[in-house]
């Protein structure tokens, strides 16, 4: 398999210096095994001259921050430009990132028009695009069927994220598919050649885990590698977590490993890293890196236990200013995410096993051990004041407490109300907010906003 991918890329190669290929026939995973070499100020100097190929791969660098700090909304302008010029696969990005809200204001209308018009011009790309959105039923009726038809026809023109995609339908079983790991081997083998990120990292965890191919640690690791050299998070997290070498346990390079993971923002491996850090097991790597700032960090990726830790951190005042304000945000985050379990602990080596304090393994409150832990209730009364003082991931908290009935009565127009009113004070409506919002009938929605004025001027 080896010889013949680095033969394809060869040919790639000779290709390239032979004649360039018309404009907006180049994909952008052939572009990067043509040109990931290339310094990013010579394919800039390439778009500023109106090279098609070069605006729309300055474009994808832009808004994957590949190479090139982050910036989304001058990649879209790049794209614009490439698919001003005829580029298919700028246009079916485009559609992208009109549908995610992605460097541009999201428009969904826009989103399809621009996915339908690539996709009826033969763009694999497009085709994928379009498949995403009836998968998920953005901007059109949701239709797994029509969403596999697309993801196929896309596969088989050689479209490397809708290969990815569609071995993930296997090997999940969604979109009415029955769950099949070879076929979801398959796909994913063929997405890996093609040169997509997570396709390699797909391919290389079947492969380790013998997940519909034969298990070949030594392949699996070569694709996690080159996974990881394009900076695919979970890709360094799978070395992580077995082992970092193909030849076995290296802890110097499952510590690289997990630093990499953290770094790419992966909050398991953030909480984890904070683990180590505080229990002095690694150094930070910077003055900058701290636990806190990791659990942090990991807890406003939903990373369950991360916020957990952290409110126990400011609730007992460990490394950190005693702030039941703070605790209580935290904790209950935490809380609202998931059951409590009996392996939910702080892992602060002086404070193992305080969560413990508060709740038992079912997720109810305990009777407070000693008179100190009555606080839970003034940490409460901490955090509704908080929202009080306009913070608003205060009130989204409170929002979601009302909508699970934990600690107060269920009531889902109260809840609706607090959504309301953080968003009031600047928070943009999450899904589970615009979700809630919608469920309630005219009537409720409308008791709701009323209830914002009287809110609003309990805050005021």
């Amino acid at each position: 398999m080896k010889p013949f991918l680095f033969c394809f890329l060869g040919l790639l190669l000779l290709v390239d210096a032979a004649a360039p290929p018309p404009a907006g026939m180049s994909g952008y995973y052939g572009l990067r095994a043509r040109w990931s070499s290339r310094p990013v100020k010579e394919i800039q100097a390439d778009a500023e001259r109106g090279q098609v190929d070069a605006q729309f791969y300055l474009g994808r660098l832009l808004i994957d921050g590949v190479g090139v700090p982050k910036d989304p909304a001058r990649g879209v302008s790049w794209l614009r430009k490439a698919e001003a010029q005829g580029h298919l696969e700028a246009l079916a990005d485009l559609a992208g990132c009109l549908a995610q809200g992605l460097g541009c204001p999201k428009d969904p209308a826009a989103a399809l028009q621009a996915a339908r018009n690539a996709a009826a011009r033969g763009s694999a790309a497009g085709k994928n695009v379009l498949a995403v959105m009836y998968s998920t039923g953005a901007g059109v009726p949701r239709s797994d069927a029509e969403a596999l038809r697309l993801w196929r026809e896309a596969a088989e023109a050689g479209n490397a994220h809708a290969q990815w995609n569609l071995g993930y339908a296997y090997s999940s079983g969604n979109h009415g598919l029955a769950p099949d790991d070879a076929e979801a081997g398959r796909w994913f083998q063929r997405s890996a050649q093609g040169g997509f990120s997570k396709g390699m990292t797909s391919y290389g965890w079947a492969l380790l885990f013998g997940r519909g191919v034969a298990t070949n640690r030594i392949s699996a690791f070569d694709w996690l590698q080159r996974a990881a050299a394009l900076d695919d998070v979970y890709a360094w997290r799978l070395l992580a977590e077995n082992g970092g070498t193909a030849a076995g346990d290296d802890p110097v390079a499952v510590l690289r490993a997990l630093r990499q993971a953290a770094r790419l923002g992966d909050a398991d491996a953030q909480f984890h890293l904070a683990r180590l850090i505080a229990a002095g097991e690694v150094e930070a790597e910077s003055a900058e890196q701290t636990v806190n700032g990791l659990l942090q960090a990991a807890a406003e990726a939903d990373q369950i236990d991360a916020a957990l830790v952290l409110g126990d951190r400011y609730r007992w005042g460990y490394r950190v200013p005693r702030d039941l304000v703070a605790a209580a945000r935290w904790f209950l985050l935490g809380h609202s995410r998931a059951r409590f379990t009996s392996s939910t602990t702080s892992f602060d080596p002086v404070h193992r096993g305080a969560l413990a304090h508060w709740f038992d393994a079912q997720g109810n409150l305990r009777p407070p051990p000693e008179p100190e832990d009555q606080s839970f209730g003034i940490a409460l009364g901490c955090y509704s004041r908080a929202a009080w003082q306009r913070d608003a991931g205060a009130m989204r908290e409170i929002a979601r407490l009302y909508q699970r009935g934990h600690l107060v009565p269920l009531d889902l127009v109260e809840a609706a109300a607090w959504h309301l009113l953080a968003q009031n004070n600047g928070s943009a409506l999450d899904a589970e907010g615009e979700a809630l919002i919608k469920r309630l009938s005219a009537e409720q929605q409308q008791c709701a906003r009323d209830r914002v004025k009287h809110l609003l001027k309990r805050a005021s």
